[in-house]
């Protein structure tokens, strides 16, 4: 009954435990800060909230990224309105379990994350729109490496958005001092980043996905041959590195990613897209009609992917079981084709 806000104290007599039962759930959860888990220490027992004293900047960001999400769910209730809360602001907690267990078999699970995918579609947005109204590129650098951070915050600051939130910085600060940054440095720059202020990020399953798939275009899609099909060729640099991670954390393989991933990918960028113009229209009192018209086409995608996964789901081979020794092989046989 009681639902406390950001930064409430909560005084009451708890018992404290591990929230966690496997290897994997101990380092996702240390990853996301969370080391002790308590509930109250008898059925029914008296918790008292106190407000504290002030608040951090984050408070704000918090309230801005609930606004989004009660105004998506206001108005696209269901599998439909949380589908676009978690593509577009990284909040699943609406999401339907069920729903969940289909986007991984059918592969597609990192889409539910906000990651490199949803940071660059911000960024380059940003930037074109700079540029387009004739604003100084060196200016135009900093305002969109601002815009990625004030994202990143938006979005919860997860791992996985913050590999992409630094190398995106990294890029941006290149442009400002006429620099060009490597991406490959970049991205090792991000994780010394991340690790460095948290070794535990090391163990966020979205941030291995994402600095995984992200390393896969950087090493491996360069070899391919320009005469093969270019979305193909990006799907199986970015799948590949992944696999060992899949196959470690969920036990399977999905063999539908590599074509849910061609059929998915261009429309939840549509959908997030849409899901992340909902906010600056909310502060307009005149925007009623077009957000729900967003929502409308946003919706329909939102349904799209739904019956996608859950027509994958049904598939009997569309993802198999897989052991440890497998895992080992895997990463063997990466090897070569990585350091080709």
């Amino acid at each position: 009954e009681i639902v406390p806000d950001a930064y409430d104290i909560l005084e009451a007599e708890v018992g404290l435990y591990q929230p966690w039962e496997t290897w994997w759930d101990e380092q996702q959860c240390k990853a996301d800060g969370i080391y002790l888990g308590a509930g109250t220490y008898s059925y029914g027992g008296e918790v008292k909230i106190r407000k504290p004293d002030s608040v951090p900047l984050y408070y704000h960001f918090i309230q801005l990224r609930k606004k989004a999400l009660d105004t998506v769910m206001e108005r696209l209730p269901g599998d439909p309105g949380a589908l676009v809360c978690s593509i577009s602001y990284g909040y699943k907690g609406d999401l339907s379990d069920q729903l969940k267990e289909n986007f991984r078999v059918a592969g597609i699970y990192h889409l539910l994350a906000v990651s490199g995918l949803h940071v660059g579609l911000v960024a380059q947005a940003f930037w074109g729109l700079l540029l387009m109204l004739k604003v100084n590129r060196r200016l135009a650098a900093v305002l969109a490496a601002g815009a990625v951070v004030f994202f990143m915050a938006l979005t919860g600051f997860s791992p996985s958005v913050m590999r992409a939130g630094i190398m995106c910085v990294v890029y941006f600060g290149g442009l400002a001092l006429r620099r060009e940054a490597d991406s490959l440095n970049s991205l090792g720059f991000a994780l010394l980043v991340m690790t460095v202020a948290s070794p535990f990020a090391a163990g966020d399953v979205g941030l291995l996905l994402s600095a995984g798939s992200t390393g896969g275009l950087l090493l491996i899609l360069p070899g391919f041959n320009k005469l093969l099909v270019s979305a193909l060729c990006v799907t199986f640099a970015a799948t590949l590195p992944t696999l060992p991670i899949l196959a470690v954390v969920m036990r399977r393989i999905s063999l539908a990613a590599p074509l849910c991933n061609l059929l998915a990918v261009f429309p939840a960028s549509v959908m997030m897209a849409m899901g992340c113009l909902v906010l600056p229209l909310s502060f307009s009192p005149f925007a009623g009609p077009l957000i729900r018209g967003l929502l409308f086409l946003a919706g329909i995608i939102a349904r799209y992917l739904t019956g996608l996964v859950n027509l994958v789901a049904s598939w009997e081979f569309a993802a198999v079981s897989v052991n440890e020794l497998y895992v080992v092989r895997w990463i063997l046989a990466e090897l070569p084709v990585l350091y080709a």
